[in-house]
């Protein structure tokens, strides 16, 4: 077993369920012994920030170890923006979760929670598409074919993810960068094996989005 090999299983064994990555440079002998040895499955981008995107969002709807394989430099710091996003958020969802359920002591009794309405029946009208009306045709469609995973970028996106049914959700929960929603998608793909839908916005799509088409036809995740 070579240091590669030792590495991979380490990972695997420390709950990574896949790697994302851009081979390149000095790093192609440790992506052809990923890609041969099979120990963890490679999806391959053509956008660091991509990369740092998909291994985050995969990491929170495992709740385990997102891995990212770039080359050193340009490769590394062109992810910077996406690992501030994870590093800023400390916090798990989970966690998260149960703090906002847990009940706040009142004066003499327990707040009350009250459980959210989701908008449902959208109106056939000529008025503009709101956030809500987004999150109310999505929530007609989820009622009628099943749920489906989320990965929203930030923004408006975030906001219409709010007034939408339960259901997997990854977003980042704080502006710190823009792009996550396309790269999300397909981290989230490869960690469940579902189609996801992308909630994201026209600057969002435009700094990621056209990373989609690196991986139609390839790895099954779009197309």
């Amino acid at each position: 077993m070579n240091l590669v090999e030792s590495l991979l299983h380490a990972l695997k064994d420390h709950g990574a369920r896949q790697i994302f990555g851009i081979p390149g440079d000095f790093a192609l002998p440790y992506f052809r012994i990923i890609e041969q040895s099979r120990i963890l499955p490679l999806y391959t981008l053509s956008h660091e920030p991509g990369v740092g995107f998909a291994a985050d969002a995969a990491a929170r709807i495992n709740m385990g170890l997102g891995v990212a394989a770039v080359t050193y430099g340009a490769g590394a710091l062109n992810m910077i923006n996406a690992v501030a996003a994870a590093y800023a958020e400390k916090v798990s969802l989970p966690a998260l979760v149960d703090r906002l359920l847990e009940r706040v002591e009142g004066q003499a009794r327990p707040y009350p929670v009250r459980p959210q309405v989701f908008p449902r029946g959208m109106p056939a009208d000529a008025a503009a598409i709101t956030p809500t009306d987004i999150a109310t045709a999505v929530n007609d469609l989820m009622a009628e074919h099943g749920r489906m995973p989320i990965a929203s970028d930030i923004g408006d996106c975030l906001f219409t993810a709010m007034e939408i049914e339960h259901t997997a959700l990854v977003a980042p929960g704080y502006y710190v960068t823009m792009g996550y929603g396309v790269p999300a998608g397909l981290g989230l793909q490869a960690a469940t094996g579902q189609r996801p839908l992308i909630l994201d916005g026209d600057g969002a799509f435009r700094m990621t989005g056209c990373r989609a088409r690196a991986i139609l036809g390839r790895d099954k995740i779009i197309g």
